[in-house]
């Protein structure tokens, strides 16, 4: 089991630490153009060392992916904005600035797992296009409808994520205490 650090935007962030939020998508990453190739099946292979993802083309030629996450591994929320309070290892988020006064935002690159407020674990990954997401897991990303998503997706991973339908690694999970 892995611990993995994964960003979220400010209302995303409540949205898990209100239980609000069951599933997250990000974008499939790869040194092959796969967004824009036509492919005609999708394949999902998971073995002891992580799950893989192969796509085919017209020609029957396969290009296999790989996951970073597994499931079983645990996530913790990274958070665009937070700060350490103390030398205690107090920790406040975007919510909390009317509080603190004068905000020095820190890196979210640089938050430590302890500052986290909220793990969870992984209980299933799959990949899909964006545009085949249904109503039901729209509401567990934390958004009302789809349209919502999409708007967020845009502004997140660009418009062209949105227009060219991306493949997105599809991420369900529970929250556990840390």
């Amino acid at each position: 089991m892995k611990h993995h650090g994964l960003l979220f935007q400010p209302d995303m962030a409540r949205a898990n630490v209100a239980g609000l939020k069951t599933m997250t998508r990000r974008r499939v990453k790869s040194t092959l153009p796969i967004q824009d190739w036509p492919f005609v099946e999708l394949q999902m292979y998971s073995d002891p060392h992580g799950l893989q993802a192969f796509f085919k083309d017209e020609r029957g030629d396969l290009f296999g992916i790989k996951c970073p996450w597994k499931v079983g591994d645990l996530i913790y929320q990274k958070e665009v904005s937070w700060m350490r309070v103390n030398a205690e290892q107090q920790v406040c988020f975007d919510e909390d600035k009317p509080t603190f006064g004068t905000w020095k935002r820190r890196s979210s690159m640089l938050m430590p797992k302890w500052a986290a407020r909220f793990w969870a674990e992984i209980i299933s990954i799959r990949v899909e296009r964006l545009k085949d997401i249904s109503a039901e897991d729209a509401k567990k990303e934390g958004f009302q409808n789809r349209h919502q998503f999409f708007d967020k997706i845009a502004a997140i991973n660009g418009a062209e994520a949105v227009e060219k339908n991306a493949w997105f690694w599809v991420i369900e999970y529970y929250e556990v205490k840390s």
